[in-house]
């Protein structure tokens, strides 16, 4: 299995590209207005998401044996300068550039399964980015009915240890929609991001430590079980935390590493 893809540089995948109004200002020379800059790669176990992060996943691991949903934390950046008005001798900064982001659109599309799967989301939102700043936001990428619908895929289901084998792209578009506070429609570039889906792929027994004899259906402390903060999701599982976490009797069997 391969690991999620990793990079230290900064993935500008946004661009502006297109206004509501037809008025000429700062925002429609600026190319780079409105960005995606990637998504932000989870530290360990911390859960700590920061816009400032450095360390980008190009692509993901969604494991359906136990995963509820796959989320992606792309950071948003606004690179429109702060505006500066003058009343006599003081200089105070305004919010008219500052974003607000309205809504968003998902493009989900899956050939490698046996019934090709095209489904597009739009839902709504509601944050602002201040401008010249950054910020780093959760996006329901995979929802709960969408993994549902791709567990039940016949390339899925069979013989367990045939299936735990069985890897499938599905391909994942975003976008985010919004305007200034001064009332200019604002959008990012589609941003792309592939999901490697499988089942029972992640479920892992490496590194245990435990009594002799216990084993992954086990009782085990609450503190030997590891699996980062999205089950599921991108990073390898305790077998015995896949096991509680199954989605269903059936998902158990998948859980066996």
């Amino acid at each position: 299995m391969r690991s999620p893809s990793i990079t230290k540089a900064t993935l500008v995948l946004g661009l502006l590209v297109g206004l509501g109004l037809s008025n000429v200002n700062c925002v429609v020379n600026n190319k780079n207005t409105f960005v995606i800059v990637g998504n932000v790669f989870q530290e360990g176990d911390t859960c700590q998401l920061t816009a400032s992060t450095t360390e980008l996943r190009t692509f993901g691991t969604l494991d359906l044996a136990m995963a509820k949903e796959y989320d992606l934390f792309p950071v948003l950046s606004n690179r429109l300068p702060n505006q500066i008005a003058i009343t006599g001798n003081v200089d105070t900064t305004v919010a008219s550039n500052d974003i607000r982001v309205k809504r968003y659109r998902i493009s989900l599309k899956s050939s490698g399964t046996a019934t090709e799967y095209d489904r597009t989301l739009e839902v709504n939102s509601n944050f602002i980015i201040t401008a010249g700043g950054t910020l780093s936001v959760q996006v329901l990428l995979v929802p709960p009915q969408v993994i549902n619908e791709l567990r039940q895929d016949a390339v899925f289901n069979g013989n367990v240890s045939d299936v735990r084998q069985v890897r499938v792209e599905l391909s994942a578009r975003l976008k985010f929609y919004g305007e200034t506070l001064a009332g200019w429609g604002v959008e990012t570039d589609w941003f792309n991001y592939s999901i490697l889906l499988c089942r029972g792929c992640l479920s892992s027994a490496e590194d245990i430590k435990v009594a002799d004899g216990e084993t992954c259906f086990g009782s085990p402390d609450a503190a030997q079980l590891k699996g980062g903060c999205s089950l599921g999701q991108d990073l390898p599982v305790d077998c015995r935390l896949c096991t509680q976490n199954a989605n269903s009797e059936q998902d158990k069997a998948f859980c066996v590493p």
